[in-house]
């Protein structure tokens, strides 16, 4: 895989040098064949020999340049990306197709007759037809080949090789045919039949369909639909009408170029098929696959805001919101109770406090929020006596309403209220999802406390540790030193801050003072203390003391 990235890139690079060979080697052609046109001469050996040169030359161009250019936009394995990948690629082929066949047509139908070029411009206009559907050509192959790669198995590079030398093989068959005016010849024939047979068996991995949304397989049915007949029909008029100009023109400018550009449309349309059947039988139940993939988007995102989303507001407004989405809802909000049972609105989308409290002067709409203890779906106000008042107004707040409670622990804590404007707007699954949404609210809210627990602590311990320092730094750092006497203290509180304290100063007269005392306060008190009783021995520095005893308080 290396290898082949490496390659591409390489390739890239050169994407210009390629087209500027392939511009280069068309132009030669043209001056060439209208050299032979304006001579009345017919080209023979040499002057054959060269013109298809230049023709398989600027194909060749083509093909290196714009397979750099393909492969460097396409990520490899990508289940993400293939769909819109392919639908990309198929929508450029269709528009490619249309633009080739409408100037083409122009071009056949204002310079060219039914007996082949006999002037300058008739020639002109015939290279630039076959040089338009050859292009076209590239196109198609190239699409089908990366459309392959990308979700490709172990067999795919096999055949994919395979199809590409029989391919050539094939090609050089029909010229080897055309030349030897062997019309009957059944080669052709049997390389397109095993070509045929080998490429269903390449393109029959399509999974990926599944994954694709409603609306992108919708547009994956009609584009290959689409696709089928357009590249039937072409393939019809270049193998079928000989005389026509498409075909003349073809053969004008590459030999056997006719059945090349027959051999794309003819993949072009089993791609087409091969695609337009999954994409139509997946139909029916792309509704049902779309909303299981929105809610596994859904709680794969709130459990990644839950971990990474630490302000308690902008969680809960997320939740709501992403609620409110997964539920395809028309409003919702997410109310919390407190101890003393006060309630309060901590997110609400597309409905106001003012809404929610004209839903509570229903005595019926809060008694069922209040004894709501498990998961519960109104599907119709309407059919409930008591709510019907609150969906009879032309454009009501709500007609159906699914009620979520939230726990920490066994205690009801709050309520995820999800709200919708017409009646049986939600199903058994909505509410199956919302419950899973209320489990991770009431997570987010046991985390949510818990950090501002930690936060708390942690502000309490980075307090007691100054305080610790603090009286680490009021204690005396150095003891004096007294005839006859060997003074050490020491001090080991039992908690981060002691009550203890002692000092050893030494006063005018000579004398040595010391302080000793204890104090049975809590710990940042004690370090007040601790303040004082410094400030008090420092004072007594300047005194005599003749009290053998000290005091303070608080």
């Amino acid at each position: 895989m290396k290898t082949e990235i490496q390659h591409d890139v390489e390739i890239k690079n050169n994407s210009p040098l390629y087209f500027s060979i392939a511009i280069i080697a068309f132009t030669l052609k043209i001056i060439l064949d209208s050299v032979f046109l304006a001579t009345g001469r017919l080209p023979v050996s040499f002057g054959l020999i060269s013109s298809s040169m230049l023709a398989i030359s600027f194909v060749s161009g083509i093909l290196l340049a714009r397979h750099g250019q393909i492969s460097s936009k396409i990520v490899r394995h990508s289940s993400a990306n293939v769909g819109k990948i392919i639908l990309k690629g198929f929508n450029k082929i269709l528009i490619q197709l249309l633009i080739a066949f409408l100037s083409s047509g122009i071009l056949l139908l204002l310079f060219t007759n039914e007996n082949g070029p006999n002037d300058v411009i008739e020639g002109i206009a015939m290279n630039l037809v076959g040089a338009i559907y050859l292009i076209v050509g590239v196109e198609i192959y190239l699409f089908i080949y990366y459309a392959l790669h990308i979700r490709r198995n172990e067999k795919t590079k096999k055949f994919t090789k395979i199809l590409s030398i029989g391919t050539i093989i094939l090609y050089a068959v029909m010229a080897l045919i055309r030349t030897s005016s062997e019309s009957d010849n059944p080669l052709a024939g049997i390389g397109v039949f095993f070509l045929s047979i080998i490429f269903i068996l390449t393109i029959g991995r399509t999974q990926w369909v599944a994954l694709l949304t409603k609306k992108e397989k919708k547009r994956l049915a009609w584009l290959s639909a689409l696709g089928f007949f357009a590249f039937a029909l072409v393939g019809t008029l270049i193998a079928f009408n000989e005389s026509e100009g498409l075909h003349q023109s073809l053969e004008y400018f590459l030999a056997a170029s006719s059945g090349l550009v027959g051999i794309a449309m003819l993949f072009g349309a089993m791609y087409a098929a091969r695609l337009f059947v999954p994409a139509l039988m997946s139909l029916p139940t792309a509704t049902a696959v779309d909303r299981r993939n929105s809610e596994v988007s859904s709680l794969t995102h709130l459990n990644r805001i839950i971990a990474e989303t630490i302000d308690f507001d902008t969680l809960i407004d997320n939740l709501t919101q992403r609620a409110m989405d997964v539920s395809r809802a028309s409003a919702s909000w997410c109310e919390l109770y407190s101890p003393s049972g006060e309630r309060t609105v901590a997110s609400m989308k597309f409905i106001s406090k003012v809404q929610i409290e004209w839903l509570y002067n229903f005595n019926a709409f809060e008694i069922l929020i209040q004894d709501c203890l498990s998961p519960l779906m109104i599907e119709s106000f309407d059919e409930i006596k008591e709510l019907a008042p609150i969906s009879s107004f032309p454009k009501p707040i709500a007609r159906s309403m699914v009620v979520v409670p939230l726990y920490e622990g066994t205690t009801k804590i709050g309520a995820l209220i999800v709200l919708h404007v017409q009646n049986f707007g939600f199903e058994i699954d909505d509410m199956t999802v919302l419950s899973s949404f209320g489990d991770n609210i009431s997570i987010a809210l046991r985390n949510a406390r818990l950090i501002r627990e930690s936060i708390k602590n942690e502000r309490i311990q980075h307090e007691i540790q100054v305080a610790r320092q603090i009286q680490t730094k009021l204690l005396p750092q150095k003891i004096p030193s007294v005839c006859g006497y060997d003074i050490a203290p020491f001090s080991l509180p039992a908690n981060e801050v002691g009550g203890d304290y002692y000092d050893v100063i030494t006063l005018q007269d000579g004398r040595v003072a010391v302080f000793m005392g204890g104090c049975l306060r809590e710990r940042c008190t004690c370090c007040i203390l601790y303040g004082k009783a410094k400030r008090s021995s420092t004072c007594s520095r300047s005194r005599c003391i003749r009290s053998q005893r000290f005091s303070f308080e608080n």
